[in-house]
């Protein structure tokens, strides 16, 4: 597989939230130096994704959850979408506690009350998934593997099928396709599919901000 600065495990691209740059700092770690002579506006120098999973829904006005990074660290994700924000209506079943919530060029923020977290305005920077932290992560080794696994997913033996929606995940046949969907590849399939997706994208390239 091509580099493309894609490593799930690595905090250059995959921060957890002590990792993360501040609301008002230029953080050149992330950002260039706009220079004196210019209008000041800044753009990030690459991109980066906040992997974390929902502890629980905060009760609020709006949508806030606690959350924990993969060092372990808690803190709190608020989304302050505005009235117009078309939600996404698969946010009704991913959006729970022990799934994960990713967020594209999160940054840290202090809310009034003293909290430390990330405060979210773009409903496009916003995925949720319904795997476990631990599962994507997994999967983020698997996707990088090389060789690529080409053994079934359930059973480990030589595979001949991939699941059609993914087309990753391999199975020896179809009685071991129908068990990994029961008992996990229904909460991780989509998981699969956007990690690939990453994994095909130059992480270490700002061009444009990724808006899913």
């Amino acid at each position: 597989m091509e580099d493309t600065g894609f490593n799930m495990r690595d905090e250059t691209h995959f921060p957890t939230f002590a990792e993360l740059p501040g609301d008002y700092d230029l953080d050149l770690r992330y950002y260039d130096d706009p220079g004196s002579d210019s209008d000041g506006i800044t753009e990030p120098i690459k991109h980066w994704c906040l992997l974390a999973e929902i502890v629980q829904q905060i009760p609020h006005g709006r949508p806030v959850f606690s959350v924990r990074d993969k060092a372990d660290e808690r803190f709190t994700v608020g989304l302050f979408l505005g009235n117009r924000a078309v939600i996404p209506p698969s946010w009704a079943r991913r959006c729970r506690a022990g799934g994960v919530i990713a967020i594209m060029y999160a940054t840290a923020h202090d809310f009034v009350g003293g909290q430390h977290g990330v405060r979210v305005e773009e409903v496009e920077n916003v995925m949720f998934f319904p795997c476990s932290l631990e599962s994507f992560l997994r999967i983020g080794d698997e996707v990088t593997a090389v060789p690529a696994t080409s053994k079934c997913a359930q059973c480990d033996q030589p595979s001949a099928l991939q699941c059609a929606r993914c087309k990753f995940t391999r199975y020896c046949g179809k009685d071991c396709q129908k068990a990994s969907w029961t008992s996990r590849h229904k909460n991780e399939c989509l998981a699969v599919q956007q990690v690939v997706d990453w994994s095909k994208r130059d992480w270490e390239e700002f061009d444009e901000y990724w808006m899913d």
